[in-house]
């Protein structure tokens, strides 16, 4: 069972996470990033956190919002000494999702995720721009497999406050590797430990699937998502749909009909209904 407790004024964030009846607090790593989380998934021996936050990667240029997922293993008790009481295999990587190009188009803040029941291999989130500029929103699908790869890619660090966040060399990465699930999390060396607490940000971005979304649209701010597949036999031709409903703040929903036949190209179906009125829309 997890618990969530985020303060009015976001300084730091509790995350509770029970355990065989063992409740662990853990304080965000970074207090000023302002976590603003939209989804939990129970996966295998993790748990998977999907929120939006301040980048710290990219604090030197200006401040931005990224979206990320985040990785625990479900047996972390915290370290012994080291992280005591904290999550000692916490990771998180950026989710990328933006129309690509030679200067790619980001909508950098995820709104909300779903996961298709009985599905764990895929999650759909949408994702928006900042407010303070060009509206538009997206929704981009991305693969466990893909996220599990991140996670195993290098880790990112900064060496000074005034210094590009770089890569980190594989041969100062410890043994057991940052991360990794095991029995027993008191039992980690502090080498592993501090590394994971000064590195829990991973190189490489979980790209979207397909390297583009889904669907966007310009001057519409998707809120949330309901996400169904079909497979549909006509003739002895299947056909695959994947019908997404996207909410949106003003009280429209937009349907879009997603379809592919054996292995050709994929074809899309677009639609809004409002749902409320006209008068009551933005109340």
């Amino acid at each position: 069972m997890f618990f969530m407790n985020f303060n009015e004024s976001y300084n730091a964030i509790d995350y509770m996470y029970t355990i065989d009846t063992v409740h662990i607090n853990v304080v965000s790593h970074i207090k000023n990033l302002q976590p603003n989380f939209v989804g939990s998934f129970d996966i295998g021996d993790y748990v998977l956190f999907f929120f939006r936050e301040t980048a710290v990667e990219y604090i030197n240029c200006g401040k931005s919002v990224y979206s990320r997922v985040a990785r625990v293993c479900k047996k972390d008790t915290g370290g012994k000494n080291i992280l005591s009481q904290n999550w000692a295999t916490y990771l998180k990587a950026r989710l990328n999702c933006s129309i690509p190009g030679e200067f790619p188009f980001y909508f950098n803040e995820i709104q909300s995720i779903y996961r298709v029941p009985g599905d764990n291999n895929k999650f759909y989130g949408t994702f928006t721009t900042s407010t303070n500029g060009l509206m538009g929103s997206a929704i981009c699908s991305f693969t466990l497999k893909d996220i599990h790869a991140a996670f195993a890619g290098k880790f990112k660090e900064q060496a000074s406050s005034s210094s590009a966040w770089l890569p980190v060399l594989s041969s100062r990465v410890p043994e057991p590797r940052p991360g990794t699930c095991v029995n027993n999390t008191e039992t980690l060396p502090d080498t592993v430990l501090n590394f994971i607490r000064s590195h829990p940000l991973m190189d490489s971005a979980v790209m979207h699937e397909h390297d583009k979304p889904v669907f966007f649209k310009r001057d519409v701010f998707f809120t949330r998502l309901v996400v169904d597949k079909v497979d549909v036999d006509i003739g002895g031709a299947v056909l695959y749909y994947t019908v997404y409903y996207a909410g949106t703040n003003d009280g429209r929903v937009h349907k879009i009909v997603e379809w592919q036949r054996d292995s050709s190209d994929t074809s899309l179906f677009f639609s809004t209904c409002s749902t409320s009125p006209p008068a009551n829309r933005f109340k």
